[in-house]
């Protein structure tokens, strides 16, 4: 299978069908995850780190803007929405509507479909907006940071 195909199929199985049984069949075992919340560096924390996500927005949905492939990369733009019903780091579900967007890179094992390295790039203005005051994105930048 094309790699763009397997990232556009793990992307809308965990995101959109909040499937996170996936998560074992696309990450190497030495998989590396650059967030600018965590940095992940097996199996079992990504899929706790993805499952802590989708609590916090049940009704998550993620659409792809721009899939491409490079050798053994994909980037993908992407922008995702959700209300925030649950708790996320240590903040408080707000109950609002939260639209973001960012960029992916995933880079796979040579020729393989499994993934060794993610980047995660986070449109993290695009959060903070959702805070009403400074003190309230001052306090969510420091939950998410000292997570």
């Amino acid at each position: 299978m094309e790699q763009s195909k397997v990232i556009a199929e793990y992307l809308n199985t965990l995101w959109n069908q909040r499937d996170t049984s996936i998560i074992p069949e696309l990450f190497a075992e030495d998989i590396s995850v650059e967030s600018p919340f965590k940095q992940l560096t097996n199996i079992e924390e990504i899929r706790d780190y993805k499952k802590m996500w989708l609590r916090a927005f049940p009704d998550a949905k993620l659409i792809i803007d721009e899939l491409t492939q490079e050798n053994d990369r994909v980037i993908v733009n992407w922008h995702c929405m959700g209300t925030h019903l649950n708790k996320l780091f240590n903040i408080s579900p707000s109950n609002a509507l939260l639209e973001f967007n960012g960029r992916s890179q995933y880079t796979f094992v040579h020729n393989t479909t499994k993934v060794k390295h993610v980047y995660l790039g986070v449109n993290l203005a695009k959060i903070i907006s959702y805070s009403h005051t400074r003190h309230e994105a001052a306090s969510y930048l420091r939950a998410i940071w000292l997570h």
